[in-house]
């Protein structure tokens, strides 16, 4: 302490007593802060820890079913291709190959669903001469009047 706090401090022994208990008693209530503080950081940082242990879990999981599908589909690809299938394992082969079998399935479907799918398929006459309507008429032997 310095001379000028020396000098303002009170000679009654009682006063400095309270002065000596107050301290304390804010001492302690900073500790005890302090404590506090540090717990909730601990549970906080455990939870952390459990939850980056779940994702990590997790990751591993579905790195065990990516390598089961893969193997899943290289297997199916042996049965499909037989001997060939040994020359296309690597993943733009079968990304190529999934592309293409893609495109026989289109080429597959048949006219009247790919014609609906179309995002103008609403607007399209249905049917024959459905957009000519005299054409329609001359086919059922009525006029068009």
């Amino acid at each position: 302490m310095d001379d000028a706090t020396l000098r303002t401090l009170p000679d009654d022994p009682a006063e400095l007593k309270q002065i000596i208990l107050s301290f304390a008693q804010e001492r302690d209530t900073a500790i005890q802060q302090r404590d506090q503080r540090i717990t909730t950081i601990s549970r906080e940082r455990d939870a952390t820890g459990r939850k980056r242990d779940d994702l990590l879990n997790q990751k591993q999981q579905w790195a065990l079913e990516k390598i089961r599908l893969e193997h899943k589909l290289l297997a199916a690809l042996k049965r499909l291709y037989g001997p060939r299938a040994d020359r296309v394992m690597q993943e733009a082969d079968v990304a190529q190959l999934l592309l293409d079998f893609a495109k026989e399935l289109e080429a597959r479907r048949p006219q009247k669903v790919r014609r609906r799918a179309g995002p103008f398929a609403a607007d399209r006459p249905r049917g024959f001469g459905a957009d000519r309507p005299a054409l329609r008429h001359r086919a059922t032997g009525q006029g068009a009047e």
